[in-house]
């Protein structure tokens, strides 16, 4: 794709006729771009890439805290491939939207018109020479991660993370079915619709650099930011492209974002009555309703009992030389806290991968303050999280909703949280976090 940023030089020469349009363009151009990607199709496509990036985020934390059973490959073997069909199309053989989105910026401008055919046609160049031409996972990616890097002004974003992003996005749709039932013209405008947006912000902000134009680069850099501001609902100052890929901090405001921990002395907490959370959105599958109660705030004496939570994958492997199956791996793990009521606990984990079985125990304390639960081992790391939601059910049972908290996510904003969770199990869940399921209320010996 370095070769397809580069050729948008040849255009640049129309951007500077087109600066001074662009300040009074902005208000309008942040409207109609919301238009034309908030569609149904589209807000699932989001909604799915923004999860796959928080359970990548989650993965890496919990190879960390248990490395012993993480996976391994050896030399000759390679996780089987996707079939990413679902995010090609079979093109239509004229342009769909680079009319419509050039009267959008400035009616009836036939150099802006020429200049949304340049770009798409250098982008099309561009993506066969990558070997991914009509492919809507990479004009995804080539709109995150350029327009992070504009909006931040990190200059043209590297290529190998751009096409990795692209690898993970096709994943994510695939295994999602985000695209079943959205037609080749759809997959088309979709895609037409990232390029242009994105490529008349890269182009003015070479142009900009280039020109040495700081008021130019400025308006540019809002342009990145509107984009990306449309399309995933999330602040752009929250997201980043580097080598090591794209990152979405959602920010450190979590004391007031969720649900509050109280001291364990404090009186008994209020339920939340009558008042859903996360209700469902336009454009998103139906959640099922609640299944218990919610707690505005909890205790330690909340927490007594035993808690277990767990998770598990399946891989199945090819040989990289035959092409042939070599074997299916099955991981998975299961916790076990038991937490008394002067804050203390014993801890039990099992995995197992690669057949290999791990067991482990511990014990420590368990400590609750401002919005967080941290759990402080006397033998592992520490592990924090951000309290979201503590649930009663009908039967005495309880599910208490976390997610991690660690150097490089600090939790969910309110924003965040509106965005990554919800019920659609009947339960709280946030993308990224963890279930803990307590049976019964009984102390623990």
């Amino acid at each position: 794709m370095k070769e397809n940023a580069s050729r948008f030089n040849r255009c640049c020469f129309l951007i500077s006729l087109l600066l001074l349009l662009s300040v009074p363009v902005l208000p309008q151009y942040k409207d109609k771009l919301g238009g034309n990607w908030n569609n149904p199709a589209s807000a699932t496509i989001t909604n799915i890439v923004m999860d796959r990036l928080a359970r990548r985020r989650l993965e890496k934390r919990l190879g960390a805290k248990h490395s012993g059973a993480a996976k391994t490959t050896s030399a000759n073997e390679t996780v089987a491939p996707i079939n990413d069909a679902s995010v090609h199309f079979r093109p239509t053989g004229t342009h769909l939207k680079t009319r419509e989105i050039a009267n959008l910026i400035d009616a009836g401008n036939a150099q802006v018109v020429t200049l949304m055919t340049a770009i798409l046609e250098e982008y099309e160049k561009g993506a066969r020479a990558a070997g991914k031409p009509n492919d809507l996972a990479l004009a995804l990616s080539f709109f995150l991660a350029t327009n992070a890097s504009v909006y931040h002004d990190a200059g043209q974003p590297p290529d190998p993370p751009m096409l990795e992003l692209r690898d993970m996005i096709a994943e994510a749709l695939v295994e999602g079915n985000a695209l079943n039932g959205v037609s080749d013209r759809q997959k088309q405008e979709m895609y037409e619709t990232l390029v242009l947006y994105t490529g008349f912000g890269l182009a003015c902000y070479q142009e900009a650099k280039q020109g040495a134009n700081a008021e130019s680069l400025k308006v540019c850099r809002q342009l990145a930011g509107v984009n990306l501001q449309a399309v995933t609902g999330i602040s752009p100052d929250k997201i980043t492209f580097t080598a090591e890929g794209l990152s979405i901090d959602n920010g450190s405001n979590t004391a007031d974002a969720s649900a509050s921990v109280a001291d364990s002395s404090a009186a008994p907490t209020p339920t939340i009555q009558n008042r859903d959370p996360f209700p469902d959105r336009p454009g998103y599958a139906p959640q099922k309703p609640l299944s218990g109660t919610l707690k505005a705030s909890i205790t330690m004496a909340d927490l007594v009992g035993t808690w277990d939570q767990g998770a598990g994958s399946v891989q199945t492997y090819i040989d990289s030389y035959t092409g042939d199956y070599s074997h299916t791996n099955t991981t998975f793990y299961g916790e076990q806290y038991s937490i008394r009521s002067d804050g203390t606990f014993t801890y039990k984990f099992a995995g197992r991968s690669n057949n290999n079985t791990v067991r482990e125990s511990d014990s420590g304390n368990v400590i609750l303050s401002g919005g967080f639960i941290t759990i402080k081992f006397k033998g592992r790391t520490t592990q924090k999280y951000q309290f979201i939601a503590f649930m009663t059910q009908p039967n005495g049972a309880a599910i208490l909703s976390l997610v991690g908290v660690h150097d490089t996510f600090q939790g969910y904003d309110a924003a965040g949280m509106s965005l990554e969770c919800g019920h659609s199990q009947g339960y709280i869940h946030c993308v990224g976090g963890e279930e803990w399921a307590r049976l019964s209320a009984k102390p623990v010996k």
